[in-house]
């Protein structure tokens, strides 16, 4: 009973000890503010671990790198070096699908191929977004160079077509901005 009590009495002070130990845990995990030299993109990305192992499921830790010409980096639980990561968001900001910016996190492995694409959150219909997974259309770039990426035409889908064209043209504005910064 003393005992149940005094956990009582103290219970107000460990919940905010959780609180605090969680904020910092949180806050620990949280990358940086997206920035751009040409200061045209001020908003702030934030890129969870559950989305990079979207593209990378082994991955236990990233390094976030927030110049737009760096990718990012992605580790696995040995803390080897598994694949590399770039986001569309803020570069690709200001195309707009059906329901406003359709952000993507894209994937590039070792050898400076496409390793995925996937669906940062977004506004877009959930509708939309199943048929454009449906059809294949993130997986279009798979295994290509990003030079080769930057050239595939890619068809947008019936159904979808504003957020499909979307993604096509967010996918390409960044991979040539990522590129362009490269030379």
């Amino acid at each position: 009973m003393k005992r149940s009590r005094l956990l009582l009495s103290k219970l107000p002070q460990l919940i905010i000890m959780a609180a605090i130990a969680a904020f910092i845990t949180i806050r620990a995990q949280t990358p940086p503010a997206v920035s751009q030299d040409d200061h045209e993109y001020k908003e702030i990305s934030i890129i969870t671990l559950s989305q990079v192992q979207k593209l990378y499921p082994s991955a236990v830790s990233f390094i976030y790198n927030e110049q737009a010409d760096k990718l990012s980096e992605v580790f696995d639980m040995e803390g080897t070096l598994i694949g590399y990561f770039i986001a569309t968001t803020p570069y690709a900001d200001d195309v707009r699908g059906y329901g406003g910016a359709v952000p993507l996190l894209i994937g590039i492995d070792a050898g400076g191929k496409i390793a995925g694409v996937s669906f940062l959150p977004n506004a877009e219909s959930g509708g939309f977004v199943k048929i454009i997974t449906a059809e294949g259309v993130l997986d279009s770039w798979n295994g290509l160079a990003v030079d080769e990426a930057l050239e595939k035409e890619v068809d947008a889908v019936s159904g979808a077509t504003m957020t499909s064209t979307a993604v096509i043209e967010s996918f390409k504005k960044r991979l040539f901005f990522f590129v362009s910064k490269q030379q």
